[in-house]
């Protein structure tokens, strides 16, 4: 593997990072989670700690234990299994007995932006019942914006965060090839 002097994004967000800088690695990561993704692979566990920096501050996705491919003989499977980290893990994973592999990873992606732009994790687990704040995101709770992380947010940061954060997974893969498909055109 390529050394990486820049260490891992999750000592890199304790740092307060300015805004752009956040973006910058949010579309990193974004980019390396669609190639993965074009290739047949869900990476599962995206979270700071398995980001690496390199001197130029280039994100490297590490650490493939948990990545499954879904996509067999041309044709997509569902994966099985609660894997990954608590606090990144889509709500499908916790409550689902399969899920498609690429939304499981837009949402992590989507913790890890907010934890990026605010030195925050927005709940410690996507389950209603055991976290008051993923229970308000999910029924779109109006003081939601008012707590903390979410008040730390600028709009159009938030309104970034609302795609890959989309509680129901098919809306939220179709709104995030959506958004990617207006943004390839512009280019």
């Amino acid at each position: 593997m390529e050394y990486c002097p820049g260490g891992d994004v999750k000592t890199t967000i304790n740092k307060n990072l300015r805004t752009e800088d956040a973006i910058g690695y949010f579309h990193q990561l974004m980019v390396g989670v669609e190639h993965l993704h074009e290739g047949g692979v869900g990476r599962r566990d995206p979270k700071p700690a398995n980001l690496l920096l390199t001197e130029d501050r280039v994100i490297k996705i590490a650490d493939f234990g948990l990545a499954e491919v879904f996509v067999v003989g041309g044709q997509e499977v569902r994966l099985e299994g609660i894997v990954g980290t608590p606090a990144y893990m889509a709500p499908e994973v916790i409550r689902a007995p399969t899920y498609l592999g690429p939304p499981v990873d837009l949402w992590s992606c989507g913790v890890i932006f907010v934890n990026l732009l605010t030195c925050r994790m927005p709940w410690s687990r996507a389950v209603e019942k055991d976290d008051d704040l993923f229970r308000m995101w999910v029924e779109k709770n109006p003081k939601t914006k008012d707590l903390p992380p979410w008040r730390d947010l600028d709009e159009s940061s938030r309104a970034l965060v609302d795609l890959p954060l989309e509680p129901d997974a098919l809306r939220r893969l179709s709104g995030w090839r959506k958004f990617r498909g207006q943004e390839r055109k512009e280019d």
